[in-house]
């Protein structure tokens, strides 16, 4: 089985890019993951779409 690429680092360094950006695509290419899984990590992580939407949103 493939280990998860959802790590608290890993998910740091996407919000952080997104909070620099408001870009979608800068952030999951700053967590060196593919735009399936960061749009995958989303439905399975409901945290993580919040943190990002906030991210977003400039909040």
């Amino acid at each position: 089985m493939a280990r998860s690429k959802y790590t608290l680092e890993a998910v740091a360094d996407i919000l952080a890019a997104i909070r620099e950006s408001r870009l979608d695509r800068v952030g999951y290419h700053s967590g060196s993951i593919f735009g399936a899984t960061y749009y995958t990590g989303q439905t399975k992580y409901l945290e993580f779409l919040e943190q990002i939407s906030k991210n977003l949103s400039g909040g």
